[in-house]
């Protein structure tokens, strides 16, 4: 099916699209979260996945790829910003083209200020925290607060002092190894433990990350005496850095060692003239000390009718979990500082 309004022409593909649909895709987003790498290393690409893609006057502006499931569309694109107008368009043409399709589920995707006037349910349900990076490492430094400086100079002293073959290195996707990446994460498993929380991270998730690793990643080592004292696991996607494990050695906690890792990786994002550094989840002090801004994803909803949003309760149940589990976290928080 294909539907052209103003200049506009919308189609669909059904299986893994072609390479040149892909490529739009992570130019139009700068997301790993929904790059090919990403899709097919999480399985998430089969005979049963839908593309919908939109051009205008022949560029195409826009890439949506879903899955359907009864009476539902999953969108697969994750950590993105879409337009209103590309939302809409969306919209129509699956209401237009699937008759039994009644709800269109966004999972992660940036929040936008502007009113949607179609009918559809949101709440803000995680976060990512995004430095974006200036053209220099001294713009970088004078951007971060005087305490923040002076604590990377104190620690970056400290570790000279204590570690004289203390160094920083890059490993690139083609030398990257399983039991490194292993390695990595079992520091941050027992990190993890030593703070009484749950490592959540399965199984599944780790054989797939993993694979995403081996296809378009970056580690970034703090090493000493060839002992690996702090690591990070990254992605890349065009000029955007994403930070989707981070870790050291708790022996080395007075010097810091993992925003030490950090300092050294953005300093080289800086210098390999990377756009954007994604901390991704999880409300961690360092990186807003280190200049990253918070900016909400949000789960959407797009209803056919307005009389749908009371037939699923289940969207409505998933709000209320949220809230409820903030809630639960501030009055801890809040509890142990009283």
């Amino acid at each position: 099916m294909q539907l052209q309004c103003d200049g506009v022409v919308a189609e669909t593909y059904q299986g893994d699209p072609p390479p040149c649909i892909w490529t739009a895709c992570e130019n139009l987003y700068h997301s790993s979260f929904c790059s090919e790498h990403h899709l097919k290393s999480y399985s998430s690409i089969n005979q049963h996945t839908h593309t919908w893609v939109s051009r205008q006057d022949g560029v195409i502006d826009a890439v949506i790829l879903f899955q359907i499931k009864r009476h539902t569309v999953l969108v697969l694109n994750e950590v993105v910003v879409f337009s209103h107008a590309d939302i809409v368009n969306f919209s129509t043409f699956i209401f237009e083209k699937y008759t039994p399709i009644k709800i269109i589920q966004f999972k992660a995707i940036f929040q936008h200020r502007e009113k949607l006037f179609i009918p559809h349910l949101a709440f803000a349900f995680s976060e990512d925290f995004i430095l974006t990076l200036p053209c220099s490492s001294e713009v970088w430094m004078q951007c971060l607060s005087k305490k923040m400086r002076s604590t990377l100079r104190y620690s970056l002293s400290r570790a000279q002092r204590r570690l004289s073959q203390l160094q920083f290195h890059t490993v690139l996707t083609s030398d990257i190894h399983p039991k490194l990446i292993q390695q990595i994460l079992a520091m941050s498993r027992i990190k993890m433990q030593n703070k009484g929380k749950k490592f959540c991270m399965s199984e599944r998730e780790e054989r797939c990350l993993i694979s995403l690793m081996k296809k378009c990643g970056v580690i970034y080592l703090l090493v000493n005496d060839g002992e690996i004292i702090a690591g990070l696991l990254c992605t890349v996607c065009q000029q955007d850095l994403f930070f989707h494990v981070i870790s050291h050695d708790a022996d080395f906690d007075d010097i810091r060692a993992g925003l030490l890792c950090c300092y050294h990786t953005i300093l080289l994002a800086i210098d390999n003239k990377y756009e954007r550094i994604h901390f991704l989840w999880g409300r961690y002090q360092y990186k807003l000390q280190l200049g990253a801004k918070e900016k909400k994803l949000i789960k959407l909803a797009i209803f056919r009718n307005h009389s749908d949003k009371f037939i699923y309760p289940s969207f409505y149940l998933q709000k209320f979990l949220h809230h409820l589990k903030i809630f639960i976290q501030y009055s801890r928080q809040k509890f142990i500082h009283n």
